[in-house]
């Protein structure tokens, strides 16, 4: 979508609001101009920044993606797409997407702002991920879990019986990325633990690379 000059001359300076708009399910959402980029927030979270979303920008340069043979992409938490953004701007990559995301108000600024722009096919399902994940008998090649309310993760998202589910929908030799913030405080260390705990039962070759505040665990299904 394109905005007017002022607009993007400003955003280099300071984030330029766009629309504001509530949701069921977390804090009011801003969409905002940044740096030229659309910025979803809800809070104090970002949920998306189109290409600029670096922490999964590095780990995809760290997999080294380009390499791999991908062709199925399932994202957990649709936010703005920056996923099938900077696959496509950074990486020079269009895949075909099942991107679930249970929020209407986020799936509708999606599509007002950057479904057009985009070449991967992207097939976008209004749904609870742990409902979805539980019956999906669909095989993904990359499976990336962005999943959060403002900065928080529901626990059923760190569940065993959810990550089981996701292995269960990886192809042999996929890769699953799961996106988590830094523990602030003892209450989100000892969740971290249980997690961990939880995660490298089920995907024992566990890598955890740690991107500016976030942590992101990586793994293969052998």
């Amino acid at each position: 979508m394109h905005f007017p000059w002022y607009k993007r001359f400003l955003s280099y300076f300071k984030d330029v609001s766009i629309e504001e708009l509530e949701s069921q399910f977390s804090d009011k959402l801003l969409v905002s101009l940044c740096n030229e980029r659309l910025k979803l927030t809800a809070g104090t979270a970002i949920y998306s920044e189109e290409d600029n979303y670096y922490n999964f920008t590095e780990v995809f340069k760290k997999i080294m993606i380009k390499e791999k043979q991908i062709q199925n992409v399932l994202v957990l938490g649709l936010g703005l797409g920056s996923i099938p953004q900077m696959l496509e701007k950074n990486f020079q990559r269009n895949y075909s997407f099942d991107a679930v995301e249970i929020d209407p108000a986020i799936i509708h600024l999606f599509n007002k702002y950057i479904k057009s722009s985009l070449n991967s096919e992207i097939n976008v399902l209004q749904q609870d991920a742990t409902e979805f994940i539980s019956i999906n008998d669909k095989r993904y090649d990359l499976i990336c879990v962005d999943l959060f309310i403002n900065k928080d993760i529901p626990e059923q998202f760190i569940a065993k019986e959810f990550l089981e589910n996701l292995h269960n929908s990886l192809e042999k030799g996929g890769f699953l990325i799961y996106n988590r913030l830094e523990p602030e405080s003892d209450i989100e260390a000892t969740q971290k633990k249980f997690f961990e705990s939880n995660f490298s039962e089920v995907f024992p070759n566990l890598k955890i690379y740690s991107i500016v505040r976030n942590e992101m665990y990586v793994s293969i299904k052998n």
